[in-house]
């Protein structure tokens, strides 16, 4: 399994980079679990244990999890290196298809019009205006305790 991944990952096809990112992820990430796996072998149920595990300890520097980012890279890759494999007649179908794994969460922006970033900052200008008073007010109020404390200590 490990020459066949090694040999068959899309090398030719893509940028000097993109092949570089591979190569990382098939040495770090894929190559130390199925590399010395039988292709044949290899099952929809034995990748899912080994995303499962890999996204939660597959960190080799801390051995904390892995991003959804990584986690899809590696995905993404062995699905494309097995589909070499379905297509050159050598396993029957590719056990990494079915495997819904979750999409990142996409995060919704409310774009502001210029009228309600004024708005906004005004409030904000306002509510700092407002912390300011409060916090003089409180002092102005402490000062004369504060005083005859600190003379009290003076004079003690």
């Amino acid at each position: 399994m490990g020459r066949f991944l090694t040999k068959n990952y899309d090398a030719p096809s893509v940028r000097h980079t993109t092949c570089e990112a591979h190569r990382y992820v098939l040495k770090n990430h894929i190559l130390p679990w199925i590399g010395d796996c039988p292709l044949e072998s290899l099952t929809t149920q034995k990748i899912e244990e080994f995303l499962e595990e890999h996204q939660l300890h597959g960190n080799k520097r801390n051995g904390k999890p892995l991003s959804q980012q990584t986690m899809r890279h590696i995905q993404n890759l062995l699905s494309k290196v097995l589909s070499q494999a379905v297509n050159r007649g050598l396993i029957e179908r590719n056990p990494v298809q079915g495997i819904c794994r979750s999409a990142p969460k996409q995060v919704k922006a409310t774009i502001l019009a210029d009228n309600e970033i004024r708005d906004y900052l005004s409030a904000a200008k306002d509510f700092h205006k407002l912390t300011e008073r409060v916090l003089m007010e409180d002092l102005y109020d402490r000062t004369p305790h504060i005083l005859d404390h600190a003379i009290t200590i003076l004079l003690g």
